[in-house]
């Protein structure tokens, strides 16, 4: 308590001095008038004053140090400021009496002594320092767990091993000082009989004076100590502004703020909306909040009679005793399922988050009633599943259709053929030139329907995640269709992209579409310029296809992306209108977004967004199995 020392009276060691200086004196002012002996005598009695400072000099030690640990085990419990003054004032105090110490020590053997209670106050200390090190830096259950583990009684219990020995040893050195006095007074025995008797007297009642209070005063802080450590009511405070006096009031400042802590917790465990709950290791709950009645419908005395296992659905009880067991042992339960049952006889699934107090033979827990996510996710199954159905039967129509549609168009194909070869003689130019126009229009039909079977399946087909060059892939792209144009000067430039993530065979569609409708749509005349390019964000990479072609108008911006959508004839630019949808398809199921911009005679640019953390891309994944396409993972 801050300035208190300006508002005590005397202190213990204050106490200790009265007693025995009064009598010093006094004895001092008898034996003046024999001076032969003064010299040895005082040597004797300041020999013994000595001692008895150490002795108060170190129990002062003693007490510096049990206040430290004292406050500071407060603190651990509460965090609150005001335990850690017992720990600053020893911080302060404790150097200054180990100093004081030294100077009342003579022996080389006390020295030695000394020096080894120095060091283990110094550990003791520096223990109360790192918990508090660890408290303040958030780390409460590393100072809890090092407090439990003994470490902090450990130390103490050899600084007092140390202080016993070196007590013992300077009560030894005082009773043979004691014994060189008497027989000094012995000497003396007839010339100071009147003397001693008086000053035995005076002794006498200054110890009863004294030491009275002090012993009546000290029974009962002990006592207050244990009450405190078993949780049970404390004594009334002894009053007093010594530190016997200090020491309680501390204690009960202990108290009280133990009693507002377990009130918090009381509070927080009645208004949770979890369901919070203590348990023995022998199976039954020990503290239950209200929740618990809401969600299972039994009374907590239902709930408190019977063992828990009792309401874990039979399927879930193997499961639940082995995670109990596992609790046990130390280990912790994060996010476990089970079902309990409901006072209506229906089961409700809970999800479990749990920790184990082996030492008090208990478990904390607290649960989450996810009955109803339990029900979403089995409705969402069951619709997967026929989505899936779905998506099969649409598969074996779209194979079904391609195969009923092929087969007139190869006998288109074929007969027309037969006419060119067997009956070019009877054929005029006209004729020939409708048949022409009839096999190119199959081929083009085959194409469409190719297109279309290809557009159906990329919902089906999963996606293998791999890193992917995309300018390296650009490059290859651009090498095919230099091959496929001679006649064309297609210029290429390679921007750094970043790396991709993505499926390699569906990335590859997209940049084919978009480069072969970058030389497609390029100007007849001239070179035809292609650019590819890309640039990472946080949590994507934006990569383009740009050219200088013959563009488009932004009104049509999106149309571009539909199946069938064209913005030029057939006659005009050849091609089916499904390249920009599979685009777009290909695009969205790896979790990105593509759009267009472009202007009637200075070109158009594709722009398109793949994900780039593992995140995203577990996301989209989750996104495609719900929408019935199974995604994995390379």
């Amino acid at each position: 308590m801050v300035g208190s020392k300006d508002r005590r009276g005397l202190s213990l060691s204050q106490k200790g001095l009265l007693l025995v200086g009064v009598p010093a004196v006094f004895q001092v002012l008898l034996l003046a008038s024999l001076f032969a002996f003064e010299r040895a005598h005082d040597r004797a009695r300041a020999a013994e004053l000595r001692r008895k400072e150490v002795v108060v000099s170190a129990y002062r030690l003693l007490a510096l140090l049990i206040d430290a640990e004292t406050g500071m085990r407060g603190y651990l419990i509460t965090q609150k400021p005001e335990f850690l003054e017992p720990y600053d004032r020893a911080v302060r105090e404790i150097p200054k009496e180990l100093s004081r110490l030294r100077a009342l020590t003579e022996s080389d053997r006390a020295v030695g002594e000394l020096d080894q209670i120095a060091a283990r106050a110094t550990a003791s200390l520096a223990f109360q320092t790192q918990n508090r090190q660890l408290i303040q830096s958030g780390a409460l259950a590393t100072a809890l767990d090092r407090v439990q583990r003994g470490i902090g009684k450990q130390i103490m219990d050899a600084f007092r091993t140390s202080m016993d020995r070196f007590l013992a040893a300077e009560q030894r050195a005082a009773t043979d000082e004691e014994r060189h006095s008497v027989e000094l007074r012995s000497r003396v025995n007839a010339a100071l009989g009147a003397g001693t008797a008086a000053n035995i007297a005076i002794c006498v009642g200054l110890i009863l004076l004294l030491t009275r209070s002090f012993t009546r005063r000290l029974s009962a802080v002990i006592e207050n100590t244990y009450r405190l450590q078993q949780h049970q009511a404390l004594l009334m405070p002894v009053g007093g502004e010594d530190e016997i006096g200090d020491l309680d009031r501390r204690i009960h400042d202990m108290a009280a703020a133990l009693e507002k802590a377990e009130n918090d917790l009381t509070r927080f465990f009645t208004i949770s909306l979890e369901m919070l709950c203590i348990a023995g290791f022998d199976g039954f709950f020990k503290r239950l909040n209200p929740v618990w009645e809401t969600v299972l419908g039994y009374s907590s005395q239902e709930l408190y009679s019977r063992p828990f296992i009792d309401f874990v659905h039979p399927d879930d009880r193997e499961a639940t005793v082995a995670e109990a067991q596992r609790l046990a042992e130390g280990a912790t339960t994060v996010r476990f399922e089970n079902r309990y049952r409901h006072a209506d006889g229906s089961y409700r699934w809970l999800l479990w988050n749990a920790a184990a107090l082996p030492e008090a033979q208990i478990i904390y827990a607290a649960a989450t009633d996810i009955t109803q996510r339990k029900q979403l996710e089995s409705t969402l199954q069951n619709q997967n599943a026929a989505l899936e159905s779905a998506n099969r039967e649409l598969e074996s129509f779209s194979y079904s259709v391609s195969h009923d549609l092929r087969a007139p168009l190869r006998a288109v194909d074929g007969y027309t053929r037969i006419l060119e070869e067997e009956y070019a003689a009877a054929l005029d130019d006209e004729a020939r030139r409708l048949l022409n126009v009839i096999r190119s229009e199959s081929r083009r039909m085959g194409v469409l329907i190719d297109d279309l079977l290809g557009f159906s399946r990329l919902s089906r087909q999963s996606l293998s995640w791999v890193h992917v060059d995309l300018g390296e892939m650009s490059g290859e792209i651009i090498a095919e269709k230099r091959r496929r144009y001679p006649d064309r000067n297609i210029e290429f430039v390679d921007g750094d992209a970043p790396i991709a993530r993505a499926d390699r065979s569906a990335i590859r569609h997209v940049l084919f579409n978009l480069i072969a409708n970058a030389v497609k749509y390029g100007k007849p005349e001239g070179a035809i310029h292609i650019e590819f390019g890309g640039r990472q964000s946080e949590d994507h990479n934006l990569y383009w296809v740009r050219d200088q072609g013959i563009g488009f108008d932004m009104r049509y911006a999106e149309k571009i992306f539909g199946v069938f959508q064209r913005l030029h004839s057939d006659g005009e630019i050849e091609g089916s209108g499904v390249g920009l949808a599979i685009v777009q398809r290909i695009i969205q199921r790896h979790g990105g977004r593509v759009w267009a911009e472009g202007e009637p005679g200075k070109g158009a640019v594709f722009f398109f967004t793949l994900p780039v953390t593992q995140i995203e891309i577990q996301e989209t994944e989750l996104i495609n199995e719900r929408s019935g396409n199974s995604a994995g993972r390379g």
